[in-house]
């Protein structure tokens, strides 16, 4: 007895040291599990969006090239041997949430706040968003020249058939206190030099009426050594004027004056570029001026505008626009409700198309001729030029065919002629001359009074019978009828026409 529970004792210990085995597999499988997960490698790792910071002089990145790129940027003392980390990814987990749409990099038409370089003289190098430093470039400029105490926009310009290239470009690092200094920056590709100025209109189409300057501006340059029409030109391109508001536009140097964008400044005092960007004929990229508020001071960005925290407070010009009204003053007739009171002259109806504001107004159920001129004449202050169509028997169909997709054949007989008994469409004219007629029973020079109402409750018999000899004589009489024509020319159409 005491063997066996000896024996059972030491199965039972046995047991247990087997247990204890099971949990420490256990535990060192899991540990390498634990392991696993906490080795895995992040990157961006640091939470937070920082952009470079240190001792070397300030720069902005405009993204101008007319393309889908999301870039981000690679920049390093000239001719190091490493080119490090790219901004964006390097500034933190953070940083895509301060950029539109949460991208990893700036996307077209993004220009960023400043941030510092590693020298005087940087490499810098675009790639797509997301990737290293050690991936291909994009665009790249190498050995490009900033200015301590200045900020200087590192500008991606090209496409459209223009090699793309890296441009640095000073900005003033004077303060700013009482004028508007504006940069006027060329960065539209395959566009021809560009004459910048004051728009004729605050909108366009427009021309440029009063040139700023005193000669056009390349492809990829902001104005020098010109004289300007007033104010003064500093050296690193900007015009120094009033602060006053400017209509701000720019017209393709040697042509016709045409602006192909106009952006109204506002009047304040401001530092600001105005870069002309885009496209001829992209949708995606069109035509038109940018302007980003710089601030009053080097390294003081504009930036409250923008939304984003890594961006300058930059907006674009408007996109020439066209606006369309459709009025229908229902002026069709006798069956309008109240149409005698609503007819030109009412000073309502045309205060309500005058007042519309829209660059063109459609004029749609205005039957008659005198109407509708006489809405065109009071109109003209707001509408000076018109357009209607009159038509008749003869005028072509726009859609001939019928509801099959076949064209029918042209009538050979008159609506009301051919197989119409003469004696029923007398009726119905001798009828409604008797109850429905401004003029007296017998004049057919009278016409509906009323609507068509008075048809139905004093003709009904006389038009049923016509309709049961011919629906295209029916029709015919009650669309000319209803028309207010005189009954004489309306029979006498329905009959020989």
């Amino acid at each position: 007895m005491l063997g066996s529970r000896g024996l059972g004792r030491r199965k039972t210990l046995l047991l247990a040291y087997g247990a204890l085995l099971l949990v420490a597999l256990a535990a060192v499988v899991s540990c390498q599990l634990v392991a696993g997960v906490e080795t895995r490698k992040l990157d961006p790792i640091l939470a937070g969006c920082t952009l470079p910071t240190g001792s070397g002089p300030l720069v902005r990145v405009a993204n101008l090239v007319p393309t889908d790129d999301v870039v981000d940027v690679c920049i390093r003392s000239a001719g190091a041997s490493s080119w490090g980390r790219p901004v964006i990814r390097d500034g933190g987990t953070d940083c895509p949430s301060k950029l539109p749409n949460g991208a990893a990099g700036f996307s077209y038409a993004d220009v960023s706040i400043a941030f510092n370089a590693p020298g005087t003289s940087v490499d810098v190098k675009m790639i797509a968003a997301g990737d290293t430093c050690a991936g291909n470039a994009l665009t790249e400029g190498d050995g490009l020249t900033l200015t301590a105490g200045a900020v200087t926009t590192l500008m991606r310009v090209g496409g459209n058939n223009v090699p793309q290239q890296i441009l640095a470009l000073q900005e003033t690092g004077a303060t700013n206190t009482q004028d508007t200094r504006i940069r006027f920056v060329h960065a539209m590709p395959g566009t021809g030099p560009l004459d910048f100025g004051i728009a004729q209109d605050a909108h366009l189409p427009t021309v440029v009426s009063s040139p700023l300057l005193s000669g056009p501006i390349a492809f990829g340059a902001t104005p020098t050594n010109q004289t300007p029409a007033y104010g003064s030109l500093e050296s690193d391109g900007y015009l120094d004027v009033s602060a006053i508001g400017y209509q701000m536009a720019a017209a393709v140097d040697g042509g016709s004056g045409k602006a192909i964008f106009e952006y109204t400044v506002d009047p304040r005092n401001t530092t600001a570029s105005l870069y002309a960007i885009g496209v001829s004929g992209d949708n995606r990229h069109p035509l038109r001026g940018l302007y980003c508020d710089e601030g009053t001071g080097a390294g003081t960005d504009g930036a409250a505008a923008s939304g984003a925290a890594l961006l300058l407070g930059c907006t674009p010009s408007p996109l020439p626009t066209i606006s369309i009204d459709v009025f229908n003053p229902a002026l069709y007739g006798p069956n309008a409700p109240f149409e005698d009171q609503r007819r030109p002259p009412n000073p309502a109806l045309t205060k309500a198309i005058a007042g519309a504001g829209s660059d063109l107004m459609c004029l749609v159920e205005i039957d008659r001729v005198e109407d509708r001129n006489a809405i065109v004449q009071a109109a003209k202050s707001a509408y000076p030029y018109s357009y209607m169509v009159d038509t008749d028997l003869s005028t072509p169909f726009t859609d001939p065919t019928d509801q099959n997709g076949q064209t029918p054949s042209a009538p050979t007989t008159p609506p009301c002629g051919g197989g119409v008994p003469s004696g029923d469409v007398d009726a119905v004219f001798t009828c409604m001359e008797q109850n429905c007629s401004t003029k007296g029973p017998g004049d057919t020079s009278g016409f509906l009074q009323s609507t068509t109402t008075c048809l139905v409750n004093h003709c009904a018999g006389q038009f049923l019978a016509v309709k049961s000899d011919s629906l295209s004589c029916f029709n015919c009489i009650v669309d000319y009828v209803a028309s207010q024509e005189q009954w004489g020319s309306s029979k006498s159409a329905c009959e020989t026409d």
